[in-house]
């Protein structure tokens, strides 16, 4: 098996009515989406040096209900195996040094218009 810095494996990770619903939910969706990435930009996670970040996804994963294989910083999900097609997400959540050029604090999520400013945004 080849293992990401974070690999998550499912066959579906929400349920079909949530699908069903997310057109409608779809700001809701988003909204959660920008709040974890903020919380990951907060956490400084440099190359070899990313157990902080694991863990935050770690946590988000459980409590969305799933539960996962953690192998160092490496996340594993798998839910379910009926049959139906699978999807693999595989990422990187560390990032490089923040270059003495930045203009802002790298660790500090910003929002502007419809921007998101930090390091790994």
């Amino acid at each position: 098996m080849i293992f990401a810095p974070l690999l998550i494996s499912f066959r579906i990770f929400a349920s079909k009515s949530s699908f069903d619903n997310m057109e409608t939910n779809y700001k809701a969706y988003g909204n959660e989406a920008v709040e974890l990435l903020c919380r990951l930009i907060s956490t400084p996670s440099v190359s070899r040096d990313e157990a902080a970040a694991a863990t935050i996804l770690a946590d988000f994963i459980e409590e969305n209900g799933l539960s996962y294989e953690r192998i160092g910083n490496n996340i594993v999900v798998q839910d379910g195996d009926d049959g139906r097609p699978a999807l693999l997400l595989s990422a990187h959540i560390d990032t490089v040094k923040p270059a003495a050029s930045w203009t802002r604090d790298p660790f500090t999520p910003v929002i502007e218009g419809d921007r998101l400013y930090g390091l790994g945004s």
